[in-house]
């Protein structure tokens, strides 16, 4: 048995810096809590119905515990912890409820958990269902410059389908360009829009 993984371009830090390469797992499926339950139980004697009440408990106790501002340390697997990030224009003065966002869970592995997972062997493979396409930056821009010819507006997704990039990809190519006054965002925070920067 192995693992699957193909390599990907890390995000570049700025227009001159060369993308490095990075591995991602190629995902085989989801194992949900209906397998685990019955992997569990050829394991020991405890029936599905338990271990699937004994999962819906855990995941209710720990979110308690997280919402009161504990991390929660299961023996054997790890520590969970909330990952918290603030709105890009928070007034560091005046801090209020509505300027932070919970980003999501941390997890941090036991050693014990790693050491089970040592002995994987990986095999390089092609994940053609995650490969954005690799346009050079002036790529980018001639294709933006015709864009903006004919429309005043562009919206993530529609520079996302434009380029074929990732959803994840064409939020940290945006970012970019903004930064470098190629584009700018005229909409509102959670719904913006994006002009010609007078760099483009």
């Amino acid at each position: 048995m192995s693992v699957k993984f193909d390599l990907f371009d890390s995000p570049r830090l700025d227009a001159k810096s060369n993308p490095k390469p990075h591995p991602k797992v190629i995902t085989k499926g989801v194992v949900n809590s209906k397998n685990l339950s019955e992997r569990i139980r050829r394991q020991c004697t405890v029936t599905p119905a338990d271990i699937a009440g004994v999962l819906t408990a855990l995941s209710q106790e720990m979110s308690e515990a997280l919402k009161s501002g504990c991390s929660v340390h299961i023996d054997g697997i790890g520590y969970f912890s909330l990952n918290l990030s603030c709105v890009e224009d928070i007034n560091v003065k005046h801090v209020r409820n509505s300027d932070i966002i919970l980003r999501g869970v941390n997890f941090s592995a036991d050693k014990e958990f790693m050491e089970q997972l040592s002995v994987i062997r990986f095999e390089h493979d092609k994940d053609e269902s995650r490969h954005s396409e690799n346009l050079s930056d002036d790529e980018v821009h001639t294709q933006l410059k015709a864009f903006f010819e004919e429309k005043t507006y562009i919206t993530r997704k529609e520079f996302q389908n434009i380029m074929h990039f990732s959803q994840t990809k064409a939020t940290r190519y945006i970012r970019r360009l903004i930064s470098e006054l190629k584009l700018k965002n005229v909409g509102a925070r959670f719904q913006p829009l994006y002009v010609r920067g007078e760099n483009l």
